[in-house]
């Protein structure tokens, strides 16, 4: 009797394991698939998932493809097979090749979507960018406040048009109404000559306060008055002027501590027509060996191998400076490593303690 020879489809994902059932994917996809649906992982799990994403080819899913307003990847693209390539280096490495997680998910340049957290805030960011209403971004220092600002404003009818960033905390308190609204000549000593304030700067465009809760308390009343009449007047005039300006505030500290605070809730609850929550680094795990392999590309575009203890590590690691600080160990790492493998002992100190104490 002979026998009958069964041919099995190849995972459409990896292009290596067997597939099976209507997705055609094979159990580990399968399986990474499910989990990157979630929003919410323990840390075990979401180390789990990481790997095996970043030893997997990843192809941009129809709604992130939606969201960029970008088609899709050709199906028939063949992408390169890094668990395949990977073989004979020992089971104790990861790739994390830039062509091994296809991050042509970029929203612009700088803002790549990771996942689920990081497409749901790039679809919030598409919804409010063709709006003129006023923006509050929350967010701990390093989530990366201001490339959300860029990404607003350069897919806004205002692209091209001035972009004035304001450090609040740099404002000097008697002088503030002055730098934002402009002064007359002869208005206050030292005023030599007339001059324009920031809002005239950047009419047409957007302006933004970085660091709100930082704000002059004398400029927080002429503020709420510009943003309910869309005019200014000049320190020392008794005339206004037009201004066509979207104004975008940023903070660190969250809306019930801010309005709690002596900062004019009248004013608050004006720049937050519209908001947006930036999750810290911590909450979405599942995100930064993606995001670690999107930003080696970016600091230096080469093909990196990071080993599985390093990718615990950095999974495990509770990122108080957030992506900022992640940039940073990155950096450090491609300096100290010679060659195209990241070691535990190329990240701190404080890194590989912890990595000891887990063992």
């Amino acid at each position: 009797m002979t026998e009958k020879s069964i041919s099995v489809p190849a995972c459409t994902r990896c292009e290596e394991h067997p597939a099976f059932g209507p997705t055609n994917l094979c159990i580990g996809c399968s399986a990474t698939y499910n989990r990157l649906k979630r929003t919410t992982y323990d840390r075990d799990e979401a180390f789990t998932t990481a790997i095996f994403v970043a030893n997997h080819p990843v192809r941009p899913s129809r709604r992130i493809a939606k969201i960029l307003g970008k088609p899709e990847k050709s199906s028939s693209a063949q992408p390169v097979n890094w668990a395949t390539q990977n073989r004979g280096m020992g089971n104790n490495t990861t790739s994390i090749s830039p062509t091994a997680f296809e991050t042509a998910l970029e929203l612009i340049p700088g803002f790549a979507i990771c996942g689920e957290v990081t497409e749901s805030l790039a679809k919030q960011i598409r919804q409010f960018a063709a709006t003129e209403y006023p923006i509050c971004i929350f967010g701990e220092t390093g989530t990366g406040k201001e490339l959300v600002v860029k990404a607003l404003h350069q897919l806004g009818p205002r692209k091209g048009k001035p972009l004035i960033i304001i450090n609040c905390a740099s404002l000097n308190g008697d002088l503030a109404n002055s730098e934002l609204f402009g002064h007359k000549k002869g208005s206050f000593t030292g005023s030599v000559q007339a001059e324009d304030g920031l809002f005239i700067k950047a009419d047409g465009g957007t302006i933004v306060f970085d660091e709100l809760e930082e704000l002059p308390h004398a400029a927080q009343v002429n503020l709420l008055r510009t943003l309910n009449d869309g005019e200014v007047r000049p320190v020392g005039s008794t005339t206004t002027r037009t201004v066509d300006v979207r104004v975008i505030a940023l903070t660190k500290t969250p809306f019930a501590q801010l309005k709690s605070s002596n900062f004019r809730e009248d004013l608050l609850y004006r720049l937050a027509d519209l908001s947006i929550h930036i999750s810290p680094l911590r909450e979405r795990s599942a995100e930064i060996i993606p995001l670690t392999h999107y930003l080696l590309q970016q600091i230096n575009k080469r093909s990196y191998v990071i080993e599985n203890n390093t990718a615990t590590s950095l999974v495990r690691h509770e990122w108080r400076g957030n992506v900022r600080e992640l940039r940073s160990v990155l950096r450090r790492a491609t300096v100290v490593a010679e060659g195209n493998l990241i070691a535990s002992e190329h990240l701190p100190e404080t890194f590989r303690t912890r990595l000891t104490a887990v063992k």
